[in-house]
């Protein structure tokens, strides 16, 4: 995640632009079928990415340009995974807000900056893409109509295959193995109020446009100057399914996932026995070979305009890099970067100079043996053990009906 936040922001996103980040999220039914389908994933991303292009190009304010020739910049991370360990296809497309201009050489490109899009825009993109993905679904004999003329979404889902069917019930919350097969996922819930949630097409909150069960979002930008901010909007899209924060075993032995923010029915958490938690962690694993991370336009590898866009690298390594040994040898075709630059970028630690004496510091050895790293740090004046794991606080579900609240004593209000 680190590493992809930095190699992004310091080796692909041009400098001086602004970083806009576009999210579709797209219907239930499509998402098993992004999961198990990866030629239809590809199709969905590139239409919406080019509907997006378009948009873009078409706000560029320069009127002797020909928006034909114009050309975008965009890098996609797929996420698999939803709030609550749910399997949940949806991209984080990161565009550069604006396009280039070729020369008629080939040998410079002009940029022109592009307009922030407005709410008509975002509800123009998110129909394009709701009826070409229909159309792909059509061509690829993925859906099909009934007697009375409306499109059914054919799931080939086959009863045989186990991981089919916990991709399945994990996009619907459903348990698909043990005693539990078939029911809901358990919820953790404080108080019990819904909301009225209208299903109509419409705009949204801010810059968020719904239609047809397609959601798209463009409501966060950077400046691409702005490096601190910059990676950690990269590291949010290349953050990993689990957060081992809110992450707790009850004394029963349950797993609790709480969730970043409360649903509209006041549910806080979700519960899982040891083995439904395993199926819902198999059911985002993606199938091999199959690439997470995708550039769109100059931005993409083999773009003959690339070179002309990107941060130009230095020919030539720098002496720190020279006596940063854990760098691999030159004959390789990707340098890494070292553990120690990942600790400064992301935590703003040191691992380069001595705090005492300023001096430069190098890895000496590695110490595996736990007897002595207990006597190194025992030593050192700092805790040998890791701090105990405090059981979950979040009260089990059935409790929640056998409890009488606790008003207090009123007579000292005043």
């Amino acid at each position: 995640m680190a590493e992809t936040a930095a190699h992004l922001s310091d080796n692909v996103f041009p400098s001086g632009t602004l970083i806009r980040q576009w999210v579709l999220s797209i219907p239930v039914p499509l998402r098993y079928m992004c999961a198990r389908n990866s030629e239809l994933q590809s199709k969905i991303l590139r239409l919406t990415n080019s509907v997006i292009a378009k948009s873009i190009k078409s706000s560029v304010p320069a009127p002797n340009t020909n928006s034909k020739k114009l050309q975008t910049g965009a890098v996609t991370l797929i996420q698999r995974f939803g709030g609550h360990v749910n399997l949940n296809i949806h991209f984080h497309m990161l565009h550069v807000q604006g396009a280039w201009e070729m020369s008629a050489d080939k040998t410079a490109a002009t940029f022109h900056a592009a307009s922030n899009p407005t709410g008509e825009e975002l509800l123009a993109c998110i129909e394009k893409i709701a009826a070409a993905t229909i159309k792909i679904l059509k061509k690829m004999s993925l859906i099909e109509q009934n007697p009375d003329g409306i499109d059914v979404v054919t799931q080939n889902n086959d009863n045989d295959d186990t991981l089919a069917n916990i991709q399945a019930a994990s996009t619907q919350n459903k348990i698909a193995l043990g005693l539990r097969k078939g029911k809901n996922i358990r919820r953790l819930v404080e108080q019990f109020e819904e909301e009225f949630r209208s299903a109509e097409p419409r705009i949204s909150g801010d810059m968020l446009a719904s239609f047809m069960g397609f959601s798209l979002h463009a409501g966060v930008s950077v400046w691409s100057q702005n490096k601190a901010r910059l990676e950690q909007l990269i590291r949010y899209t290349a953050r990993p399914a689990v957060s081992e924060e809110r992450l707790s075993r009850a004394p029963n032995g349950d797993i609790h996932y709480k969730l970043k923010k409360p649903w509209s029915d006041a549910t806080t958490g979700v519960v899982f026995s040891p083995m439904e938690f395993l199926e819902k962690l198999a059911s985002l694993v993606p199938p091999p070979r199959i690439h997470l991370t995708r550039f769109h336009g100059v931005l993409a590898p083999h773009s003959k305009y690339r070179k002309l866009v990107v941060p130009l690298k230095p020919e030539e390594k720098t002496a720190e890099q020279i006596a940063d040994k854990s760098l691999p040898v030159d004959n390789q075709k990707q340098n890494r970067i070292s553990w120690a630059k990942l600790l400064s970028r992301v935590f703003a630690l040191d691992m380069h100079n001595c705090e005492l004496c300023g001096g430069q510091m190098k890895a000496i050895s590695a110490i595996l043996k736990q007897d002595v790293i207990e006597k190194i740090l025992t030593h050192l004046g700092l805790p040998a053990r890791a701090p105990p794991i405090s059981p979950s606080t979040i009260p089990r579900q059935e409790q929640l009906w056998n409890q009488t609240p606790d008003y207090g004593d009123f007579s000292q209000i005043h």
